[in-house]
């Protein structure tokens, strides 16, 4: 694979990231696997309550490293560019 190649997939996965606002880049199994023990040994167990507390531990800590994932992946889809362009005649 040359550079030029290489720099093109990483530009796509950029993309990719980028609009699905940063959600590609999540690492969403950990956060299920952790939305789905959040209500476990409480009274909420078992209880239409205990679904909005999965629903707010998802949303608690998706969002923020959605974002950050976000804005990282705007920088490197600009970087990618750039350096695509260079390398084109």
């Amino acid at each position: 694979m040359t550079q030029l190649e290489e720099l093109e997939y990483k530009r796509k996965a950029a993309i990719i990231v980028v609009c699905t606002l940063g959600l590609a880049a999540t690492p969403l199994k950990t956060i299920f696997d952790g939305a789905k023990d959040a209500d476990k040994g409480t009274s909420f167990e078992g209880n239409p309550v205990g679904f909005i507390v999965k629903c707010a531990f998802f949303l608690l800590f998706s969002i923020p490293i959605a974002a950050i994932m976000f804005i990282v992946h705007i920088f490197k889809l600009i970087y990618y560019s750039i350096e695509i362009s260079k390398l084109t005649p």
